[in-house]
């Protein structure tokens, strides 16, 4: 294509300067513009960047995607709340002591709270009525616990352990069991909890408790 005509600078007023062409026939001077040369030159550049580059984008959104999806799901709220119980339980063993020894009555009332990853702490006091023992029949077992509780959309089981005062000394309670949610806030507590008492012989006092968690 033509773009422009040359014209030699010593050529005469109206007339055509004339050159011989590569074999010896007269040709019109021209001169081919770089243009679309250029413009062809950059497209073919261009593109494959841009296809590159569309590539690089859509596998570093499905890379983002798929982090997101691999990324743990975030923890649900804490809740705090209250529960109440009672339950039977014994001793073992159960002839150490004249005082401490038969089949139990307890009952008892707390307070927890349930942190977003599962932590669970716990304050409680127990009413222990022995009424097979000699002496003073009735005990209160005040504790504070640290446990954990399993996630799960209605059944959730936990555990937990810590410390409780008896008679003045310190000793070990430890247990597990399950809430099942009955409705809205409130929900099914079953329990087993045993309490490790130090006196001049290890004394363990178990019971099998059930009660309600509103939480």
């Amino acid at each position: 294509m033509v773009l422009f005509q040359f014209v030699a600078p010593h050529a005469r007023p109206h007339t055509r300067a004339t050159v011989a062409g590569r074999h010896g026939s007269p040709g019109r001077r021209t001169v081919f513009g770089i243009g679309p040369l250029a413009l062809a030159a950059g497209v073919a550049i261009l593109l494959p960047a841009m296809a590159s580059a569309q590539t690089s984008n859509s596998g570093a959104t499905a890379g983002a995607q798929a982090a997101r999806s691999a990324r743990a799901p975030d923890a649900e709220p804490g809740a705090s709340g209250v529960y109440a119980f009672t339950g039977f339980g014994g001793f073992s063993p159960d002839d150490a002591f004249s005082f401490w020894r038969g089949h139990t009555r307890r009952a008892g009332a707390g307070a927890e709270h349930r942190f977003g990853n599962g932590l669970l702490l716990q304050g409680e006091v127990e009413w222990l009525d022995k009424p097979d023992s000699r002496g003073d029949r009735t005990s209160f077992l005040p504790s504070v616990n640290v446990g954990y509780e399993f996630p799960g959309s209605r059944v959730r089981p936990f555990v937990s352990g810590g410390y409780t005062l008896v008679t003045g000394n310190l000793a070990l309670d430890y247990g597990g069991g399950v809430n099942v949610r009955l409705a809205g806030l409130v929900a099914l507590r079953l329990e087993f909890r045993d309490h490790h008492l130090y006196f001049d012989e290890p004394l363990d006092s178990y019971g099998v408790r059930i009660g309600v968690t509103i939480r």
